[in-house]
């Protein structure tokens, strides 16, 4: 059988949320270097930063359990020093991000536009990380699986917001729509169209000689970032206020311009991006198609509404459905299951899910084989072939062959940047990074971020309960610890590998903090000298291999890590019994003997005597 990896091709997938923002970013010209692109960003906190303004939140799986930087802590906080019964959340003030520039520049000072324009971005977020956590077995090529993701999904995005925009007369969004609606407009005319239109918004008797001049330099290979455009709006100011109109006309007018200038520019920008990702995609084409169906479709509603209100209402029967129910059954379905279903209707065959499950060959060696020679045989099963390899990586895991487990589980995850893969990308990401937790040497910190990275854009959002506070030797409601988003998805990872099913005679164990488990009771007996301390560089050690969480924060909050750790198959803990058995006073002694620093700042957060 012909391997896939060898004649590798880009098949049709969904962009992450990070690659939209991305462009959404470089078509409205916001970004101001290309350092801006947050794909560009390893550091996945970072990506949060640059995106939200500030700590709080975040991209997808951001965590949120820091004392300084969640709104949920600074509630708590209130509430455990009763210094107030009030729930409100305190706000955080920050430098904005690519997320208040985007929203701000579409919506102006507008803040009903822009809460709406928010939603959308979470919906979208939402949908689409869902959508990526499904797998999808397509023939589409990368360049057809765009199109028909810009014309079958986006759209149902771009022109309702754009029918919305009428409100707004002010807004981007509304020129946008504006300009594409002139008549005979298509993307041959849409320059030559945009300039009479953008040179329309002049008052009449303005010369404006400086701005005219600069409208007739455009062409399409000339788009203006929204720096320049900023300039050039301070340069026509002057022109203006030099024709002797009113102070209130000139900002009205610099207003409408300013929109008018961006929608232009960024209309061009976008369907430049759109040739060169898809050839056979003509965005402004497309746009002007979509809004003219979405204009008579209105125009017929509108008609017929008014029909409906000149007739007598008829008497309504018990069975009767409302429309509105009707529309809101419809809209709670992702639209992308609709594009995922269209590229993808190649379903994994019951064959192959025969070794995807080990409850259907029970572990059966014999079994196993057979099932495999059966499925590789035949060629129709090529397409299939990531599962075939995953499915392999498992069977050895569970029979703790562990070198052949990570060749196979690599393999698999090799087709990640050519294929959708869904969530068995995630979950071979998480068994990687356990595999490599469990071999010398050990990872450095952020040394697994790929696999992280691959895990993060394969999982959709999920809803988990989790304890808002937990029982430390300082209060036994006490905050989460800080822990980043990296770390976090080392400990879940960690947790996935210790709960796969394997055959009842193997016993398959990650345990990252084991080794430093074993210190804690050298700590307690350490801790009993009067001045001792831990000399920094064990300090500052990971105490969770492969993560940045120190000693301080594994003893503190040993209840948490175990529980992100392991589920019910917990190893043995025999170091760690001895200081859980000692008195809260004694506990605290052995942190103040790790991190006297660190000790003595919780002492004053939870108001206790050092």
């Amino acid at each position: 059988m012909t391997s896939l990896a060898k004649k590798s091709k880009k098949y049709a997938k969904l962009p992450t949320f990070v690659e939209i923002v991305d462009v959404l970013v470089a078509g409205f010209g916001v970004d101001k270097n290309s350092e801006n692109a947050l794909g560009k960003l390893a550091m996945f906190e970072h990506r949060s930063r640059l995106y939200n303004g500030s700590d709080v939140g975040g991209l997808r799986n951001f965590s949120k359990n820091s004392r300084n930087k969640s709104d949920e802590v600074a509630i708590y906080d209130k509430k455990i020093k009763n210094k107030s019964p009030d729930s409100d959340v305190s706000q955080v003030f920050g430098k904005t991000g690519l997320r208040d520039d985007l929203l701000s520049l579409l919506a102006g000072p507008n803040e009903e536009i822009k809460n709406s324009l928010s939603c959308c971005l979470d919906l979208i977020e939402n949908e689409v990380s869902n959508g990526l956590s499904a797998p999808l077995v397509t023939e589409y090529s990368r360049e057809d699986g765009l199109y028909i993701l810009i014309n079958g999904w986006a759209m149902r995005w771009i022109i309702p917001l754009m029918r919305e925009s009428d409100a707004y007369p002010t807004s981007i969004l509304h020129f946008v729509k504006k300009i594409l609606m002139q008549e005979n407009c298509d993307s041959l005319k849409y320059l030559k169209i945009w300039k009479i239109f953008i040179k329309s918004l002049l008052p009449k008797g303005a010369k404006a000689t400086e701005f005219r001049s600069i409208i007739d330099r455009i062409d399409n290979s000339s788009q203006r970032k929204l720096a320049s455009i900023e300039k050039d709006m301070a340069n026509l100011r002057e022109e203006l206020i030099c024709s002797d109109l009113e102070e209130s006309e000139v900002k009205l007018v610099i207003e409408k311009i300013r929109a008018a200038y961006i929608a232009g520019m960024t209309t061009l920008r976008f369907h430049s991006m759109m040739l060169k990702a898809c050839p056979a995609l003509d965005l402004i084409n497309c746009l002007v198609e979509f809004l003219r169906v979405a204009e008579e479709i209105f125009q017929k509603r509108q008609a017929n509404y008014k029909e409906r209100q000149s007739l007598p209402r008829p008497t309504v029967k018990s069975d009767y459905v409302s429309s509105s129910s009707v529309v809101r059954e419809d809209s709670s379905r992702n639209p992308l299951q609709d594009i995922l279903i269209k590229m993808g209707d190649r379903a994994i065959p019951d064959e192959i899910q025969f070794l995807l499950d080990p409850g259907m060959h029970q572990w059966s060696e014999k079994r196993f084989e057979k099932q495999l020679v059966k499925v590789c045989s035949k060629k129709s099963n090529e397409i299939f072939m990531p599962y075939i390899k995953y499915a392999q990586g498992v069977w050895h895991l569970g029979h703790e062959k562990h070198e052949l487990a990570e060749k196979y589980l690599t393999d698999f995850i090799s087709f990640a940047d050519d294929r959708q893969l869904g969530i068995d990308a995630a979950k071979a990401a998480s068994l990687l990074i356990a595999l490599r937790l469990l071999r010398a040497p050990s990872p450095k910190y952020l040394e697994l971020s790929s696999l992280v990275q691959i895990r993060i854009d394969s999982m959709g959002q999920e809803n988990v309960m989790e304890f808002a506070v937990i029982p430390t030797p300082f209060c036994w409601r006490s905050h989460l610890p800080e822990i980043s988003m990296y770390d976090t998805h080392i400990l879940e990872s960690v947790w996935h590998f210790n709960t796969v099913p394997n055959p009842p005679s193997h016993k398959l164990l990650c345990n990252p903090i084991g080794d430093f488990l074993v210190k804690v009771n050298d700590y307690v007996l350490a801790s009993k000298k009067e001045g001792a301390r831990l000399p920094d560089r064990e300090k500052n050690a990971s105490a969770v291999i492969g993560t940045s969480i120190k000693p301080y924060d594994a003893v503190c909050y040993t209840d948490f890590y175990i529980l992100k750790l392991f589920n019910s198959n917990f190893p043995d803990f025999t170091g760690l019994d001895v200081y859980k058995a000692l008195s809260e006073a004694d506990q605290r002694r052995v942190l103040r003997y790790i991190d006297e620093e660190r000790y003595l700042q919780d002492c004053s957060y939870y108001e206790i005597s050092a």
